[in-house]
């Protein structure tokens, strides 16, 4: 993030450095509004902006680029569609009254093949790229896009953050199930924790110090 970008306030208008917008520090300065207990003067201590400068998605209904996404936004389209036959076979437990059976036949799901990778962009290898999270595949080619989009360069080597929030263990329950195939990859190509760890692995993030 260059300082030009994270000197500009969420509402687009430029700020003095060591001073935010109300906006931004009503969400972030919690010890406003509460009794300071630490015995620490708080009052000049100001929040840092934050500033959105890039992003790429990978969405249900083909959305695979920025402007997909405002197209789907300003047309007001919709991802729901069949579940693919690739996923799992709908009709085999769909029952729309029986108990312990899937209700409905649709959902919202990438459109395109999850278990592609450009693995010699990355460094891993044959073997590593077949175990890894279809989560691990897709971010770590969001994240290079993002970067792309946002115009970011030199990133390797430098005290930058990496934060996921992530819903879903598929892969690992079903890597899971056949205790005699686990290997050495399997704690870090399919834990939920190991999300973040590879992007910043992958692109030398070294995370704030």
């Amino acid at each position: 993030m260059s300082s030009a970008s994270a000197k500009t306030t969420l509402s687009g208008s430029a700020k003095p450095e060591g001073v935010a917008s109300p906006t931004t520090a009503a969400h972030t300065a919690p010890w406003e509004s509460q009794q300071d207990v630490t015995g620490l003067n708080r009052s000049n201590e100001v929040p840092f902006p934050v500033a959105i400068v890039s992003m790429a998605v990978r969405l249900p209904g083909g959305v695979n680029t920025t402007e997909k996404f405002w197209d789907m936004l300003i047309n007001k389209k919709d991802g729901h569609c069949r579940v693919p036959e690739t996923r799992y076979g709908a009709e085999a437990f769909y029952n729309a009254t029986r108990p312990g059976t899937v209700k409905t036949r649709h959902g919202y799901f990438l459109q395109e093949d999850i278990g592609y990778i450009d693995r010699s962009f990355f460094s891993m290898s044959k073997t590593e790229a077949a175990k890894l999270d279809p989560q691990q595949r897709l971010l770590l080619e969001v994240v290079w896009e993002c970067m792309e989009s946002g115009g970011q360069t030199n990133w390797r080597g430098q005290s930058i953050g990496c934060y996921v929030g992530v819903f879903g263990e598929d892969w690992l329950e079903m890597s899971s199930k056949d205790t005699q195939h686990m290997d050495r990859f399997h704690v870090v190509s399919a834990g939920d924790f190991a999300l973040s760890n590879r992007v910043s692995y992958e692109y030398d993030l070294q995370g704030p110090r």
